[in-house]
């Protein structure tokens, strides 16, 4: 991994005019490199047992992805998720040769169909992701590079509650839940940080490595989500000290019980919150802003392809609101992966979990109330 940051972070900053040329034509770019790995001799031994269709959903966030690398030229969030995509896609057998001629293919479809000008700017990164292949190979098999959050705080009652979603099992899940909140009297925030997150992150680990199916992690979720539920009702608190806050997904992002996480545990910390959900349009968003007047945004975004539409919402409030004294916060997975991203976006902070979220808005409240 540290000859992978150190390769990528030499890399040259990609150029406005060369960002925008490789984003308005995407779908020509993804459209060739689909037609030239379909017609590969050895494309079936590739994909091993995986249909063509998990390819072509591979170059769809490929190319979403790597448009967010060139928009915030963060090449070393490009180093940090692309072990991940490596062990998912090997997991689900694809052979590793399969990405040195995928790479292959899209300098060809670069070469073909950008400007001479953008192709010279973007072509040295892909030429240097072929190089550092084995690199990837080898990180993508190292467990210590998998994104995610770990308590070990709480490790047996954890390691239950993580049995019980496998197996589906959502009234042990909530039979734990209540063990811990109400016999051992642990607070919510610990149950989230604790408890609830490092499962889901596991789960997702397990989901990367193929052990565990895309309808496994689905259910997972769902009874994550259940739990939530339950839980909300037993502490709900009607008391609204604080200010007002709305939490929300960027567009095109489905994960939202980490934004849920964040919604329940500002409003037990006696925030008045909306919570938006996933998917979000931001037309509708800034309607909400403008009708309720918060002290504060919160945006999550959990897949690193989401990036450019987060910064589009702050670009955009910053527009409609810049004369308010609304703070904006983001956090999700995606920003594990560049934690300093959210000041290039031009957000007031980064709640990278829970407990960081509600000392972010403490802050804030705070200072609100010495003006």
């Amino acid at each position: 991994m540290e000859k992978l940051l150190y390769e990528l972070r030499r890399l040259d900053k990609i150029p406005n005019g060369a960002v925008r040329e490789y984003e308005e034509k995407k779908e020509d770019l993804m459209e060739y490199v689909n037609l030239k790995m379909e017609a590969h001799p050895k494309i079936d031994q590739y994909l091993g047992e995986s249909p063509k269709e998990l390819m072509y959903n591979n170059n769809r966030n490929h190319v979403e992805f790597m448009t967010n690398v060139f928009k915030f030229n963060d090449f070393e969030m490009l180093a940090r998720v692309l072990p991940g995509i490596y062990r998912s896609y090997m997991a689900r057998d694809f052979l590793p040769e399969y990405f040195i001629k995928s790479l292959e293919a899209w300098q060809e479809a670069i070469g073909k169909i950008l400007t001479p000008l953008t192709a010279k700017a973007i072509t040295p990164v892909y030429v240097t992701m072929g190089k550092l292949h084995q690199e990837v190979l080898l990180a993508s098999k190292d467990e210590a590079n998998v994104v995610g959050f770990s308590d070990n705080n709480f490790p047996k009652i954890k390691e239950r509650f993580l049995h019980a979603l496998l197996d589906g099992d959502h009234i042990e899940c909530m039979n734990i839940t209540k063990e811990f909140l109400f016999i051992q009297k642990k607070d919510i925030k610990r149950f989230y940080l604790g408890i609830l997150q490092p499962a889901l992150y596991e789960i997702g680990r397990l989901w990367e490595y193929g052990q565990i199916s895309v309808a496994e992690e689905h259910l997972a979720t769902a009874i994550a989500g259940r739990v939530m539920a339950s839980v909300y009702n037993k502490f709900y608190v009607y008391e609204k000290e604080k200010g007002k806050v709305i939490v929300t997904c960027s567009p095109n992002e489905f994960h939202e019980v980490g934004g849920r996480m964040i919604a329940d545990a500002l409003e037990f910390d006696g925030w008045d919150v909306h919570y938006m959900g996933a998917n979000v349009p931001i037309e509708e968003l800034l309607l909400n802003i403008e009708k309720i007047s918060p002290n504060i945004l919160a945006i999550s975004t959990a897949m690193p392809f989401n990036l450019d539409a987060t910064q589009h919402i702050v670009e955009r409030v910053r527009k409609e609101f810049g004369d308010t004294d609304l703070k904006i916060m983001v956090g999700g997975l995606a920003f594990a992966y560049s934690p300093n991203l959210w000041e290039q976006m031009g957000a007031d902070g980064w709640g990278g979990d829970v407990e960081e979220a509600i000392k972010l808005a403490r802050g804030w409240w705070a200072d609100n109330e010495k003006t």
